[in-house]
């Protein structure tokens, strides 16, 4: 919205109320200081005070009630009992829309060009019709390219039989206007004020004015006797309408294609209908099937016309006419119809169909093997089989190292806040790394702390740790030993003597080898910039109750060289040891302090 300024400047305005002040009845001087006159006004006059007033015009009428309080208040104080009465009178007039520029005009709340604005053309609300512009203050239409406007409406000059080579040029009946000249149609000559075909015109036989003889007709510009009986005179010909199947009947009357004509009427063949214009047999006519007009076509296939019904004949690639109705035509995808899984009537026990076969895939492993091609995503997997826990579905990495890696959580250290984490609570127990919750939005790519139902339902042989979503690091195949990570996790115990030396993998770290490793820049918790050799499991001092002794952590290196540093994954200190600061941390580095500083670092989790 434009801004609204005052119509004077504040000097002119002033100016007429201190003359009217002089010329009223002087005040008593205990409540007329010099100095109040013009903030007196101000408590009541609102289109001046610029800057308040653009916060609160927002819409139309400009002196809105929101103008009323901004003002009020600054001057309540100075106002005087006696100077309330004067101050009506003055507010009235500025609350004026602004001027407009310099050849512009005032309409509404806006400033127009009445000269050009199609909304007010020669005056405020003089809206031209559609397709008109406003030129000089009147509305033209506007005609596209060769166009001109006559007569309120766009024609071309060149064939407008009524603007022929200009407006109002009208050429006379039966003329036709070609390249802006009135002239006879092609075949017609122009005999006094009428066009004529002197091939066939009795009165104008070959050329104007020369007439036939009575009872005599005019045939390829000839006059000539009239037809023999049983004929007729149809274009410049004696034909006999009984049976010519150009003129049935009368002159001009064609035959559809195929019929004939007999006794004056057009007929199709034996088991023939006439459908738009032509004989079809309707038995087999896709477009004229049973009846004119019926056509027959197939959604993913190919349809026919057979016995006057409509069939469908054959499929595209991938689809299928499992249901056998004509109608919604090949109405199976046979890669992913349960019902119908790679062909018609192949019902998958599980309900699933992926690439045309029947998965009842366990883990994204076996689907990866079942279906190699398919692209990574989210798909349904049933750990259990038929008859067990719901089928869920699970992000499926389809490429890194190999494929087949089944999304399993996201850790993070996106601001949780100490002892505040999604991952470790201090009741109920046990924690969230050794339970069967679900929490998140399943989305690999995400800062959030995410785990899904896959953590605690497939199983896996490796473990896979990705940071921001980029690969970290993986296990070998003998890791997991074909069990979920909760599993693994609470068949393991905290084991760890207080000053246990990590630096050698000591069987209480429940270490695995770390097959493949690639640092990457942002994690300080597990590779901290080398490629590690040792992935720890549940690592920490046996000494305590679950959730409340000190230096432990679910997942972490050999970066971790002992059991004082609460480093990796899943961490938690309490204790003296853990000065300055006792807690839980989602993601940690190698501190005695538990530190859950808000970040950048997610940490995914996957299985295969």
């Amino acid at each position: 919205m434009r801004e609204r300024t005052s119509l004077l400047p504040r000097a002119t305005w002033a100016l007429p109320c201190l003359l009217v002040a002089a010329c009223s009845d002087p005040a008593p001087a205990t409540n007329s200081p010099p100095d109040v006159v013009a903030p007196a006004d101000d408590s009541t006059v609102t289109p001046l005070d610029v800057a308040p007033d653009v916060a609160q015009d927002t819409a139309p009428p400009f002196d809105a009630a929101p103008d009323v309080a901004p003002d009020a208040a600054p001057d309540a104080s100075p106002d005087a009992p006696e100077d309330v009465a004067p101050d009506a009178a003055p507010d009235v007039a500025p609350d004026l829309p602004p001027a407009c520029p310099t050849g512009l005009t005032q309409c509404g709340s806006a400033c127009v060009d009445l000269q050009r604005d199609g909304l007010h053309c020669g005056a405020c609300n003089m809206a031209c019709a559609a397709g008109n512009t406003c030129r000089a203050g009147a509305c033209e239409l506007v005609c596209p390219g060769a166009q001109v406007a006559c007569s309120g409406a766009c024609v071309s000059t060149a064939t407008d039989v009524q603007h022929c080579g200009a407006c109002g040029g009208q050429c006379a009946a039966e003329q036709v206007c070609t390249g802006g000249t009135c002239a006879c149609p092609t075949g017609q000559t122009r005999c006094g004020d009428r066009c004529v075909d002197v091939q066939a015109d009795a009165r104008h036989c070959g050329a104007c004015d020369m007439a036939c003889a009575s009872g005599q007709v005019c045939a390829a510009g000839r006059c000539e006797t009239r037809c023999p009986a049983g004929q007729t005179v149809c274009s410049m010909a004696c034909v006999t309408t009984a049976t010519d199947a150009l003129h049935c009947g009368r002159c001009d009357n064609e035959c559809p294609a195929g019929a004939r004509c007999a006794a004056g009427s057009c007929a199709c063949p034996a088991g023939q209908a006439a459908c738009s214009g032509a004989c079809v047999d309707t038995s087999f006519s896709r477009s004229h099937c049973g009846m004119c007009g019926r056509s027959c076509a197939a959604a993913g296939g190919t349809a026919a016309c057979v016995d006057s019904a409509c069939v469908v004949v054959a499929c595209d690639a991938g689809r299928g006419d499992c249901d056998r109705m004509a109608a919604n035509g090949c109405e199976a995808t046979l890669a992913t119809d349960g019902l119908n899984c790679g062909a018609c009537g192949n019902v998958c026990a599980t309900g699933m169909c992926m690439g045309g076969a029947c998965v009842g895939n366990r883990t994204c492993a076996e689907l990866h093997v079942a279906a190699p091609m398919l692209p990574s995503g989210v798909y349904p997997l049933d750990p259990d089989g038929p008859g067990g826990d719901p089928v869920f579905t699970a992000y499926c990495d389809m490429t890194t190292d190999g494929g087949g890696w089944t999304y399993l959580a996201t850790v993070t250290n996106n601001g949780d806040g100490t002892n505040m984490g999604n991952w470790l609570v201090a009741s109920p127990t046990p924690n969230q790394w050794e339970s069967t919750t679900s929490f998140g939005t399943l989305d690999p790519t995400a800062n959030q702390d995410y785990r899904s139902a896959a953590f605690h339902r497939v199983a896996g042989r490796a473990l896979m740790v990705t940071h921001r979503n980029r690969f970290l690091l993986r296990t070998d195949e003998s890791c997991l030993g074909n069990s979920t990570l909760r599993d693994r996790f609470t068949r393991l115990g905290w084991t760890c003597a207080g000053s246990q030396d990590f630096t050698g993998a000591p069987a209480c770290t429940n270490a695995c080898v770390i097959a493949q490793a690639t640092p990457q820049t942002g994690d300080t918790a597990l590779l901290a910039g080398t490629a590690r050799t040792r992935l720890f499991f549940k690592a920490g001092e046996a000494d305590g109750a679950q959730d409340t002794n000190r230096d432990r952590a679910y997942l972490s290196t050999n970066y971790r060289d002992n059991v004082d540093y609460p480093t990796g994954l899943g961490a938690f200190c309490s204790g003296s040891s853990c000065s300055p600061r006792t807690g839980e941390a989602d993601v940690n580095d190698r501190s005695d302090a538990i530190t859950p500083t808000a970040g950048a670092e997610f940490y995914g989790l996957w299985v295969r």
